[in-house]
């Protein structure tokens, strides 16, 4: 199946970009039985030519070639929030106001359904669909076919160019401003660049690096850019990074931007370009927030012990995916004073978690009350590990942290790992490693004192600010899974 190409060798076009001649109106002689990938933000819209319920036909690319920027939404009669949406009568007051024929004469509308034409008037749990309605229906079921739908509303925002820019629905206000920024997604400049946004991460390292969007919106070949890292509350540059390639015009890439150290918790973080170039209007990217973890669980096998003070009671907790998937809830009041709990869990390899505890009585969590999560009786976050809010009487602690799959879990202590140890000159020498694993120290109370990730074979690892004592390391990876303890005595 075809698409819109995201590119366009002519710098010459007029200033209402026409769509590349590439962009051919597609077949609709096919059905639900192929099946279609979802057409989403940043994708290029397919074609197609479709009849509306008064008889007149429209070709997709024929608005978009002359300049209008064209919502499509996309509904089921059945589909409650659908029925909302249209009730609110906002894309009939953008139409209104900027539709063909207006002053602004710069946006076009379809109302878009499987639905058959008797359907729409209403009865059996739905609305009234056709009264009101000053943009085309049109009832066509290839139409909904070509954008991959799964779930309904589904209201696509799609520039003059073919790039779809939104897939939500909101208010006259958001809908309107977001049609605006397709001026800046336009090639009537030689040279221009912008970013789009991916979404944020889930759990990341100081180490992980992150992805931006880089998109070609010059006349000509773009071949490099700077980006920065950008903090949204400070200002505060995080990181900085040099892209070069060759990008064609409505060409858009990935470009991989340098990690960053960031506390426990969420971050909210937009990527800017530095390079000068001839719109600094679409020189900044959407907000992303990442989810800066607190540790790495070396194992999918994880068990949360908590240990209540006084004031159990007011005490609950959780566990859950980014997904919103709990595998912990306990709530206040559920837990006696000064008593111990534990749960474990065999959690999904690969995964975002987090972890939220709360004490409702206002006096924190007093000793001897603590809680931590463990790995094979390594603890990888404790209260160290948290990030921190009080508010009135509530005290809540916090800390995501990921999973990693491992196989041939090895017993703690146990030597037949592959991973060496060896010591000298203050330096704890680990070889025998694969990059990528996972390496921890920890002290004998089960406090994370490092955490870091082999980028080879070998590392070493910094014992001279160390007193004496018991400690652990914990090596976790493809080879499986070690933990071995020693004592520095000096």
């Amino acid at each position: 199946m075809g698409v819109i190409p995201a590119s366009n060798s002519n710098p010459q076009q007029a200033p209402h970009m026409k769509i590349p001649a590439a962009f051919i109106t597609l077949s609709l002689a096919f059905g639900n039985a192929q099946a279609t990938p979802l057409i989403g933000v940043y994708d290029q819209t397919p074609d197609w030519t479709a009849t509306d319920l008064n008889g007149n036909s429209h070709t997709l690319s024929n608005y978009l070639n002359d300049g209008y920027t064209v919502i499509l939404d996309f509904f089921t009669t059945t589909c409650v929030p659908c029925q909302e949406f249209h009730q609110s009568q906002t894309l009939q007051t953008l139409y209104a106001q900027h539709g063909p024929g207006t002053a602004d004469d710069k946006l076009m509308v379809f109302l878009v359904t499987y639905a058959n034409t008797p359907e729409l008037g209403g009865g059996q749990g739905s609305i009234d669909w056709i009264t009101g309605t000053p943009y085309p229906i049109i009832c066509d079921a290839n139409v909904m076919d070509l954008y991959g739908l799964v779930a309904f509303p589904r209201v696509l925002t799609i520039c003059p160019t073919g790039m779809v820019i939104d897939d939500h629905h909101g208010s006259i206000e958001s809908m309107w401003d977001m049609c605006g920024s397709c001026d800046h997604l336009q090639a009537d400049s030689p040279h221009d660049a912008t970013l789009l946004g991916t979404g944020g991460g889930e759990c990341t390292a100081a180490d992980d690096s992150h992805t931006t969007i880089l998109f070609n919106v010059g006349q000509q070949s773009l071949t490099n850019v700077a980006i920065e890292a950008v903090e949204c509350g400070t200002g505060n540059v995080l990181s900085s990074t040099i892209w070069t390639g060759v990008l064609a015009s409505y060409e858009q890439t990935a470009v991989s931007v340098s990690g960053w150290s960031a506390p426990p918790g969420d971050q909210c973080v937009y990527y800017r370009i530095t390079s000068p170039d001839d719109d600094d209007q679409n020189d900044v990217s959407p907000q992303e927030t990442y989810r800066s973890q607190s540790a790495v669980a070396p194992s999918t096998h994880v068990t949360l012990e908590v240990f209540t003070d006084a004031h159990g009671a007011d005490w609950s907790w959780f566990l859950q995916s980014m997904d919103f998937d709990q595998v912990a809830n306990v709530q206040q009041g559920s837990c006696a004073d000064n008593t111990l709990f534990t749960q474990t869990f065999d959690l999904d390899p690969g995964t975002c978690w987090w972890f939220n505890i709360t004490n409702e009585s206002g006096y924190g969590f007093q000793p001897p009350g603590y809680y931590r999560l463990m790995c094979n009786g390594v603890p990888f976050i404790t209260q160290a590990e948290t990030f921190q809010l009080n508010g009135g009487s509530m005290v809540i602690h916090g800390a995501y942290f990921s999973t990693i799959a491992v196989t041939g879990l090895e017993d703690p202590g146990s030597n037949a790992s592959p991973v060496q140890l060896t010591f000298g000159n203050e330096q704890l020498q680990l070889s025998v490693l694969k990059p990528g694993d996972f390496v921890q120290l920890m002290d004998a109370a089960g406090r994370l004192i490092l955490q870091d990730r082999s980028s080879g074979t070998s590392m070493s690892l910094d014992l001279a600010g160390l007193g004496d004592g018991l400690y652990a390391v914990v090596v976790a990876g493809t080879n499986g899974r070690m933990s071995r303890s020693f004592v520095i005595a000096r």
